[in-house]
């Protein structure tokens, strides 16, 4: 008999640490994700900031510069680790060269070519990156002297709960 109460007060236990665990899963999931921030002057004289986004995901936010030496604004790419520096994960194809809306430079900025504020996804991870360029201001007479002058730029990422598509490939439009 007291083997019997024994073996139920075990399934009891087993019992209320299930019903524990089910209750801290609907927890996480039904809270909002987490959301996380770097803000650095758009003027800022560091040639490259990085940030960790998980054990594999990097987020490197590099100066760029013309032919010069004179900063124009920031590139913004998101690397795997396990792949090296390519590709970055911020462009939805791998196909295509031009302005892309994870370019921070003067000129777009200028021309409005992409607002100041912009929400881009990370191609098959579960993470988007929030990019904002605050009371940014810009001077020059063209886009090959155009340059910052004022601003914050703010760069946020969160999870997801669902991953975003891969980047495509020109195989993707054969």
């Amino acid at each position: 008999m007291r083997q019997h109460w024994l073996n139920l007060k075990l399934i009891i236990g087993l019992l209320v640490e299930i019903a524990i665990l089910f209750k801290l899963t609907v927890l996480n999931a039904a809270s909002p994700p987490q959301i996380t921030t770097i803000q650095f002057s758009v003027t800022d004289p560091r040639s490259e900031i990085t940030q960790s986004l998980g054990p594999d995901l990097l987020l490197k936010v590099h100066r760029a510069v013309d032919a010069h030496g004179h900063p124009y604004g920031w590139d913004i790419a998101v690397i795997d680790r396990r792949l090296g520096d390519q590709p970055n994960f911020l462009f939805d194809c791998l196909c295509g060269h031009g302005p892309q809306p994870n370019d921070l430079h003067a000129w777009h900025f200028h021309e409005m070519f992409f607002p100041p504020k912009r929400i881009l996804p990370i191609y098959g991870y579960l993470f988007e990156i929030r990019v904002e360029c605050r009371d940014c201001q810009v001077d020059g007479s063209s886009a090959t002297d155009m340059h910052f002058t004022a601003g914050i730029v703010e760069v946020a990422w969160r999870r997801l709960q669902k991953s975003n598509p891969r980047q495509r490939t020109l195989a993707d439009f054969r």
